[in-house]
Formats: structure tokens, C-alpha cells, sequence
């Protein structure tokens, strides 16, 4: 029950968060990868109502919607795996119950591994995502629209299965295994201190913004892994695999932008993370708990 449980809620909770911070996704994205044809995340906001209109902040969409739920689900489900496992817990523990009695370093080593394993979920629709995201408009040069078929048929052709579609692996490993122990472990914590005076540790106000705030933490403590993926998933299709490791690119944004690279979209970015995991935990949390019941009364 646990597991079937954990895959619907995931993949429910996933898909709805992933289309409510899209809008978000798509200024992140343009600025991160395509950076020096912005001046700012509302100069993006203005050249994409220019030339898209509103249905610009949702182009690239389907891919992270249909891919967020069985990545969300997959990363819930090998979460509880793994912490059933650092607890010895039985098999058939509840999730939910699971994870109120387990020690918070437990809850963060099993974040890790499931950071792992949603990186094989992740990296491919992020790529599709990606590549639609930049393709519209005359502010992206050098890039004609396509359909999501059209799309994934060029960088199949171009780099092969799997260049063309896992490119920018490395980088996501590293953000997610790094973030997800900040993701799951901040998480309960939030639940379980006292920064919510008089709240129940169990409302829907307190799982929603402890899931933003757990968001805010994973993204911001390995954010330049994220520009360093984006940057990799949003080269043409052909583009050869020297000029998009981390190495290079890391050295390609110090001479763009200096410094301080690493901050760059880091606004949109963490605003997108507070949007989306607060959403994601707080449905998850309520689809579990009717869901159980429902699997419950099937059992």
C-alpha cells in the first residue's frame, strides 16, 4: 500500500506543481542559458508577452508536466524505500508514519539516494524542456519552433539517444544527490520545530510553506550546478560535448558574466522553488492522505 500510495501521490502532486511554476521556469531558464540578450528577469517578461503573449510562459511545458510526476513520484518512492531501510523499519510502514518517527540524518541519507534515481527522470525532460523553451521568438536567434516530436527526433539525430536526450547528466546528478538531504531533511524539520507558534505540525499552511522553504534551501545550496545543466541542455543540437562540460561552461559564465555567475536568475529561480514544492508537498501530503484510504478499501 505504501508504494502505490507514494507513486499516485507523487505523480499527482508533481504534475500540478510542475505547471504551476512553469511561467517562473521559463524566465529562469532564458536567463540562465541565454542570458546576454537580457537585462533582467522583467526584460524577459516583456519580450516574451512581445513576441508569444502569455502562452509564451507555458511553451515547453508538456515535457516537465508528464516527466515531473513519475520524477516526484519516483523520488517519494525511493526516499521512503531507502529510509525504511536506514530505519529498519518493515516494509508495509506507512509513509507518512514512517517518516514522523525517523531521525532527520536517516531522512537526509535517504534524500540522497533518491536524488540519484530522479536524476534518470529528470534529465531527459529537462532536456526536451529546455530545448523548447528557447526555440520561439526573435530574441533566440539561430533556433526555429518545433513540436515536442520535432524536437526530440533533431537531437536524436544530431547527438544520438543518448547524448541527445541525457545531456546535462553530470551536473544534474550533482544538484540533485547535493540538494535532495537539504530538500528532505529541511523539510521535516520545518514540520517538526516550533517556528509555526501554536500550529498544527499537520495543517496544510504549515506543509506549505515548509515545503517552499525546503525548496528555497535545495535549490540555493547548489545552484551553480543548475545553471551549469541548464546551460547544457539548451545548446543546439549538434553542439559539440567539450562545449557544454562543467568545466568549460564554468569558465564560458566567468568570462560572460564574472565573478558572481553563480547568482545569475537567482531570483526567478528560488521564487520558482518556493512556488512549486510548496505545492508539491502540500498536494502530496493530501493526496496521501485520502489516497491511503482508497488504496486501503482496494486492499
Amino acid at each position: 500500500m505504501g508504494v502505490s500510495t507514494d507513486l499516485f501521490s507523487g505523480t499527482v502532486s508533481g504534475m500540478v506543481a510542475s505547471l504551476v511554476g512553469q511561467p517562473l521556469d521559463r524566465v529562469r531558464v532564458l536567463l540562465q542559458s541565454r542570458g546576454q540578450l537580457y537585462r533582467g528577469s522583467w526584460d524577459v517578461v516583456v519580450k516574451t508577452c512581445s513576441s508569444d503573449g502569455l502562452r509564451g510562459f507555458f511553451r515547453g511545458a508538456l515535457p516537465p508536466v508528464l516527466g515531473m510526476g513519475p520524477k516526484n513520484a519516483v523520488g517519494f518512492v525511493a526516499q521512503a524505500w531507502a529510509l525504511r531501510w536506514f530505519e529498519g523499519a518493515p516494509g508495509d510502514t506507512p509513509t507518512n508514519v514512517l517518516k514522523r518517527g525517523a531521525g532527520l540524518l536517516n531522512i537526509a541519507a535517504a534524500g540522497c539516494v533518491a536524488g540519484l534515481v530522479q536524476s534518470i527522470a529528470v534529465v531527459p525532460t529537462d532536456r526536451l524542456k529546455c530545448q523548447l523553451q528557447i526555440h520561439p521568438g526573435p530574441h533566440t536567434p539561430g533556433y526555429q519552433a518545433g513540436t515536442l516530436r520535432q524536437v526530440a527526433t533533431t537531437l536524436i539525430r544530431e547527438e544520438g539517444l543518448c547524448s541527445g536526450l541525457f545531456r546535462g547528466l553530470w551536473p544534474t546528478v550533482w544538484r540533485q544527490v547535493l540538494s535532495a538531504p537539504v530538500y528532505f531533511g529541511s523539510y521535516e524539520a520545518l514540520k517538526r520545530g516550533s517556528i509555526f507558534a501554536g500550529a498544527d505540525p499537520g495543517s496544510f499552511l504549515v506543509t506549505l510553506i515548509s515545503g517552499g522553504l525546503a525548496g528555497v534551501g535545495a535549490y540555493a545550496s547548489t545552484y551553480p550546478f543548475d545553471i551549469l545543466k541548464t546551460y547544457a541542455q539548451a545548446a543546439p543540437p549538434g553542439t559539440p560535448c567539450a562545449e557544454v562540460r562543467m568545466v568549460y561552461v564554468a569558465a564560458l559564465m566567468q568570462k560572460r558574466y564574472g565573478p558572481h555567475w553563480w547568482l545569475r536568475a537567482l531570483a526567478p529561480t528560488l521564487g520558482r522553488a518556493f512556488v512549486i514544492n510548496a505545492v508539491n508537498f502540500a498536494l502530496f501530503e493530501s493526496a496521501v492522505a485520502h489516497s491511503e484510504g482508497f488504496f486501503g478499501y482496494c486492499k
